[in-house]
């Protein structure tokens, strides 16, 4: 595949900026016609869920960047206040506006905000101006639990509809204010514990979307946003991944084997394991995933 990536603004008005749409469908039109390959076409474009929308359909883009599920999973899981009821309103208000299997870019950082880890860490405040904050002081890494913040982020977008996005340096938890802070050389050697830790982390949930038909085409479903225990459901004919993110100080139990015996093929991902229960870590999320027994009647 192709994947191009074009900016938009619908954000500010500004005529001079603006991309007709008519532009879009002759774009389409002449890339389409000119190659054999497959082309995904992301565009970026800050507004409405009416004017994103606008430019995602036949002939024209393929998706957008889901800037408005962005920012809620980062009030969500930088911010750690527990309140998760925002994140499960916006993500189904996506779902309601682009499909239940739509194409959206379900990014971890972009270059117009300042980096997802230097919020979680408290380096970066969500009140301050993060583009001036780069410039007048250095950005450093004063709370490492935001490794884990950053790990349920890319949890989350790994796990709900739609194409994960990685802004580059977000696999290892790349640190930064707003642009052009957010832009650091790539870090390929000399990874610390805990960026090695992410990176691998991000790699096995890569590998897991990947070979997992219910998180590829399975339905939604958010099963709790309350108390500060994030539940998402995906299901796909026998198989059920379900995802926990747990913003309490405690681990919490969240699966019996005892009263699971009709499972099979139980998968576990970040958990940790007894002999009769699975937990989450506090401050963490575990994706457990299962295939029910099946009976073929002759």
């Amino acid at each position: 595949y192709w994947v191009t990536n074009y900016e938009l603004d619908g954000f500010r008005h500004d005529a001079t900026k603006h991309v007709p749409e008519a532009y879009w469908r002759t774009l389409t039109q002449k890339v389409r016609s000119n190659t054999d390959r497959p082309i995904y076409q992301i565009g970026e474009t800050y507004g409405s869920y009416d004017l994103i929308r606008s430019y995602v359909s036949t002939g024209m883009l393929d998706a957008q960047f889901d800037f408005n599920q962005y920012d809620a999973a980062v009030s969500a899981f930088a911010k750690a206040d527990g309140d998760f009821s925002n994140l499960a309103e916006t993500l189904y208000k996506g779902l309601e506006y682009y499909g239940h299997h739509h194409l959206m870019g379900n990014i971890s950082g972009n270059q117009d905000r300042a980096r997802f880890i230097s919020y979680a860490s408290g380096d970066v405040s969500f009140e301050e101006d993060a583009k001036k904050a780069g410039w007048t002081r250095e950005i450093g890494m004063s709370d490492t639990t935001a490794f884990d913040r950053l790990g349920m982020l890319q949890a989350f977008n790994m796990t709900v509809p739609g194409v994960p996005v990685i802004y580059y340096g977000d696999e290892y938890g790349s640190i930064g204010a707003n642009d052009p802070d957010n832009r650091k050389m790539m870090k390929f050697d000399n990874l610390s514990q805990r960026e090695l830790d992410l990176k691998k982390l991000v790699q096995d949930l890569v590998n897991l979307r990947r070979n997992s038909m219910s998180l590829l085409y399975g339905t939604t479903e958010i099963l709790s946003d309350k108390n500060g225990l994030f539940v998402l459901e995906r299901t796909y004919f026998d198989e059920k991944t379900t995802v926990y993110f747990n913003e309490n100080a405690i681990s919490l139990n969240v699966y019996s084997k005892a009263d699971n015996s009709d499972l099979i093929d139980v998968k576990l991902f970040n958990a940790i394991e007894t002999e009769e229960k699975i937990q989450v870590k506090p401050r963490n999320f575990v994706i457990i995933q299962t295939k029910i027994k099946t009976t073929i009647q002759e």
